[in-house]
């Protein structure tokens, strides 16, 4: 903003002077997403490096106040097991979510981690991400063991029971 200022005397004599007036900017404003709640879909066996979804914040600051860097939260909420290690991560300046290793239906079929959003000034916004997992058949069907030796008499009729061989598959459902 300039200004101009103009001093008179009694004489009617006269100067001027400018003044340049710059406002700094005051780290006022949080980061704030589009959406508050992100989700998708994948199937367990997503490869990593899979996009999954972009998250998107704003922040009205002008300069570094406003430039936005993305992060995951450590804390998952997990509908089976405790989640050891990340599945997911962020780009943190595009938003860009993407698998960081396949996950494992078996183990855990929905994730919901939160995602922030950081100004240059140190002020956070965030959002939650929800991600549901696709069962996909990925276990052979296994026997308890890989071989079995039957003895069997020549005279047994046509259609008698000889043995019953039971197998399990790792897979939930009808997969």
């Amino acid at each position: 903003m300039t200004l101009e200022v103009i001093a008179k005397d009694p004489q009617g004599l006269t100067n001027k002077a400018l003044i340049i007036i710059h406002i700094l900017d005051v780290n006022d404003n949080s980061p704030i997403f589009v959406k508050p709640l992100y989700t998708d879909t994948i199937k367990e066996n997503t490869p990593g490096g899979s996009s999954i979804v972009t998250v998107l914040a704003t922040d009205a600051d002008p300069g570094l106040n406003g430039k936005i860097t993305y992060s995951i939260k450590g804390n998952y909420v997990i509908d089976k097991n405790d989640l050891g290690d990340l599945l997911f991560q962020v780009d943190s300046e595009s938003g860009l979510i993407t698998v960081k290793h396949k996950a494992d239906f078996e183990s855990h079929t929905f994730i919901k981690f939160e995602v922030l959003a950081t100004d240059g000034g140190g002020r956070t916004g965030s959002a939650d991400v929800e991600v549901t997992i696709e069962d996909v058949n990925d276990y052979r069907p296994t026997f308890v063991k890989d071989f079995f030796n039957l003895e069997v008499p020549a005279n047994i009729k046509v259609g008698s029971h000889v043995v019953t061989l039971r197998a399990t598959d790792n897979d939930s459902g009808q997969s």
